[in-house]
């Protein structure tokens, strides 16, 4: 289970705390999940880990998949939990 996590890429920050904080971790500490949650690990969205993944055939192997997400939430975008 996770909950309120940017599962769909952190592309629309909705906090200045956290958009400062993943500029950090992704320009200063050259964190690589944090490059490709951010979208910015490719130069062509079509080529960024995130799509690659999406399009894979993973979530077939589920019978159920339930996405959780609230507009309350002040560190995920909304859209991409």
């Amino acid at each position: 289970i996770s909950l309120s996590a940017p599962h769909l890429g952190y592309l629309y920050p909705c906090n200045k705390l956290m958009q400062s904080a993943m500029w950090f971790l992704r320009t200063v500490k050259k964190c690589k999940s944090v490059q490709q949650l951010t979208l910015v690990d490719a130069t062509q969205l079509q080529d960024t880990y995130l799509y690659e993944l999406s399009q894979s055939d993973g979530l077939r192997h589920f019978q159920h998949v339930i996405l959780v997400s609230s507009p309350q939430d002040r560190y995920s975008p909304y859209n991409s939990s």
